[in-house]
């Protein structure tokens, strides 16, 4: 034929229509926020008076600054006139404006008035490792210097083993009879390391009760104060304050915390030093007085006593 066929090609393209748009998702619940960790605080008042005051009420922890407000008539020392009452207040910081107190407990002897027998006060004390292990209240046996298996006459101290110490006490009846044991309430509680957080710092200094000053420096811009420049990544101390407790014991009776914090990347001031752990100072057993008369015919003539 000489001639080839032409191959002739078809081309076509299509496209799919765009579907229509499908509903949008339900937004998902919001997720619940984690449980915020609760702090708990154990503080000894004290309070002056001749007859069993009633348990405190009331009293209140600002948690921020660690200080404690005590209820009305009861205070933080026990330097007060004899006899002194002491309750123990356990706060949380879920609730702080609402502590339980203990019943109060007499943690000195009484003085006898003119005239009049004294009342004898005895004390006894035992240590637990945990504020949890809760001695049973022993059995009051009438017999001066009577002292119940496993507890002490004296206190002898806390330690990180066993960190908390009870005390009761009791008192003779008018006809010379010891009564029951009142008690037991912590006389001495080992303060746990408060621990360096993102953003917030603890200083511990001890003594033998005197009130301290707030350590924070004049000037807080420095660069030793913000940690910054040559003092990057250094805790600021005070000097004579440690960054740790160290613990209290019969020569340091008293230890005490402050804490400072970061706002805005900014450390701020130090708080007021509050109480962090308080050493039992030993408890003196009360005098008994008995005061007897006789007659003479004369003042010159002076009775003999058998």
């Amino acid at each position: 034929m000489g001639t080839q066929d032409s191959i002739k090609s078809l081309s076509f393209k299509f496209q799919i229509p765009k579907g229509i748009d499908g509903i949008n998702g339900r937004d998902g619940k919001d997720g619940i926020d984690g449980d915020t960790p609760v702090a708990h605080k154990s503080v000894m008042a004290f309070k002056s008076s001749k007859t069993a005051p009633n348990t405190p009420i009331g009293g209140r922890w600002d948690v921020t600054s660690d200080v404690i407000f005590y209820p009305t008539g009861w205070s933080s020392t026990d330097d007060l006139e004899k006899p002194i009452w002491m309750s123990v207040g356990e706060f949380s910081s879920a609730a702080p404006n609402n502590p339980t107190w203990s019943k109060p407990i007499m943690i000195t002897g009484e003085d006898g008035t003119n005239g009049s027998d004294g009342l004898s006060t005895e004390f006894i004390y035992k240590v637990t490792k945990t504020s949890l292990d809760v001695p049973e209240k022993p059995e009051s046996v009438n017999e001066t210097d009577y002292i119940p298996d496993g507890w002490s006459d004296r206190p002898t101290g806390i330690s990180e083993t066993y960190q908390v110490e009870w005390v009761c006490s009791r008192k003779k009846n008018t006809e010379g009879d010891w009564q029951d044991w009142d008690g037991p309430v912590i006389w001495a509680k080992w303060g746990t390391n408060g621990i360096d957080g993102d953003g917030i710092e603890y200083i511990y200094k001890r003594n033998n009760g005197g009130i301290l000053e707030n350590p924070t420096p004049e000037d807080i811009t420095t660069d030793e104060y913000q940690g910054k420049g040559d003092y990057e990544n250094k805790e600021y101390v005070p000097e004579g304050w440690e960054d740790n407790p160290l613990g209290v014991n019969s020569t340091f009776t008293h230890e005490w915390v402050c804490v400072r914090k970061q706002k805005d990347g900014v450390w701020q001031a130090f708080s007021d030093p509050a109480l962090w752990a308080k050493y039992g100072e030993d408890g003196f057993n009360g005098v008994s007085v008995r005061t007897m008369y006789a007659k003479t015919d004369s003042s010159a003539d002076k009775p003999i006593f058998v």
